[in-house]
């Protein structure tokens, strides 16, 4: 959560606030959908209990389920006026601070500046619709689900404990990749946009050159490079999501296994084993 953005914005202020209080209910709301899950398979599975006798439970299941639907649909509806809100007071912010610097500064940067307005500021929603929402869930839902594993079963506590922290590592190195492919198409995309403008500037003087059709091919190797910067961003972004599920799997294999050998020996229950395994992804 970048701090920077929090003084800008204001919007972005009450957004993150009202998605803190979302993110405890939505943990809350996850806890119990697993152990009213598990409370109601696992007499079910063990042939000890029939539907009249789960009846209940399955209603509180659905309750809660229709919670966690009603959260994330509020939530998705205040992250976009939050993003349109915060985009137009820094695009507001950016306008008044490159007036402030005059037209010299505008002539020699006035390509970053449009890029910056439009397509960099742009870039933001995603960030408040999706980005912050999971990293306020990551703060409540994780360390919830992890207090309330280890009070069930301490083997499968200690195992994902162990294995937790191997996602934000990777994410971390993964993540270092990610920048210098975000910055080299940022950097193409600002060439472009320089480029782009000076061609609309300078129509008229080229028209009466008959040069009009000389920058057509810098356009568009830039246009080229910006178009490769970002295939090689996307081709990262879906590499980092192999490597966390792949981490995810096993660190959720590595629990199962153990539960499952439990199981069979004996020595733990099954609605605290089914509460354990959908509670540990």
């Amino acid at each position: 959560l970048d701090p920077r953005l929090l003084r800008r914005a204001r919007a972005a202020r009450r957004y993150v606030v009202l998605t803190a209080g979302l993110g405890v209910v939505t943990a809350g709301l996850v806890i119990a959908q697993a152990l009213l899950l598990a409370a109601a398979l696992a007499p079910v599975v063990d042939r000890t209990a029939d539907w009249p006798d789960v009846a209940p439970l399955v209603g509180w299941l659905a309750v809660v389920v229709a919670l966690r639907v009603l959260a994330t649909g509020v939530q998705e509806r205040y992250a976009h006026r939050a993003a349109t809100r915060a985009v137009a007071e820094l695009r507001a912010q950016v306008l008044a601070h490159a007036a402030a610097l005059g037209p010299r500064w505008g002539a020699a940067h006035g390509g970053e500046a449009a890029t910056l307005l439009t397509r960099g500021l742009d870039a933001l929603e995603p960030y408040f619709v999706r980005y912050l929402p999971q990293l306020l869930l990551a703060v409540t839902v994780t360390p919830g689900a992890l207090a309330v594993v280890l009070g069930l079963d301490w083997v499968a506590a200690v195992t994902i404990a162990v294995t937790l922290p191997l996602v934000p590592l990777f994410m971390w190195l993964i993540g270092l990749v990610t920048a210098g492919y975000a910055e080299r198409r940022l950097a193409t995309m600002t060439r472009l946009g320089h480029q782009v403008l000076d061609l609309v500037a300078g129509i008229p003087t080229l028209q009466a050159l008959g040069r009009h059709r000389g920058p057509a091919a810098r356009v568009r190797e830039l246009g080229d490079a910006h178009r490769r910067a970002t295939m090689g961003t996307l081709r990262v972004a879906f590499l980092s999501g192999m490597v966390l599920e792949l981490l995810t799997t096993l660190s959720v294999a590595l629990v199962a296994v153990g539960v499952g050998l439990r199981l069979v020996h004996g020595g733990l229950d099954l609605r605290t084993g089914l509460a354990v395994l959908v509670l540990a992804p």
